[in-house]
């Protein structure tokens, strides 16, 4: 499911649409009936449930990349996105520690990402470095004490 996860975001699983999510891994031609993609999407909902919930505190997360993705697909006007939080272990392993679906990359949206990580335990990163997501850096200059060079858009 971990290696499923992004591919799934881009093909609908972010709308909860999972017959346009397994259409798009599968082609149209895959013989899904009702019963059974009600059944994956049950299980799959479970397991993103849990995931969504883990505990981080053991981690020891030295910096984090953060990125909102961008979905194109659809109909709507709306510029939906997937919020990434991706962390670098003290022991030199990553991991993706959270999604969040959001609308742009708004403060808001990344308030709500970043409050379930710290109830979930996570300790703040030594280090955060992302893009231009104007939401992640007004969230974390109101939390952070610490010198920001805006121009790289790191914060440390």
């Amino acid at each position: 499911m971990a290696e499923l996860r992004p591919q799934l975001y881009l093909h609908g699983l972010a709308l909860g649409d999972f017959d346009l999510a397994l259409r798009g891994l599968l082609g149209d031609e895959a013989a899904l009936s009702p019963a059974t993609i009600q059944r994956l999407k049950a299980g799959w909902q479970s397991e993103d449930a849990a995931w969504q919930q883990r505990r981080l505190d053991g981690l020891s997360v030295v910096y984090v990349w953060a990125d909102g993705i961008y979905i194109k697909a659809g109909l709507d006007k709306d510029k939906s996105c997937v919020l990434v939080w991706v962390g670098a272990l003290s022991d030199g392993r990553k991991g993706v520690l959270g999604l969040e679906s959001g609308h742009q990359e708004s403060q808001e949206s990344w308030n709500r990402l970043l409050r379930s990580l710290r109830e979930r335990g996570l300790a703040c990163p030594k280090a955060v470095a992302g893009g231009g997501a104007l939401g992640l850096w007004g969230r974390c200059g109101r939390c952070s004490r610490k010198r920001e060079n805006s121009a790289s858009g790191i914060i440390v």
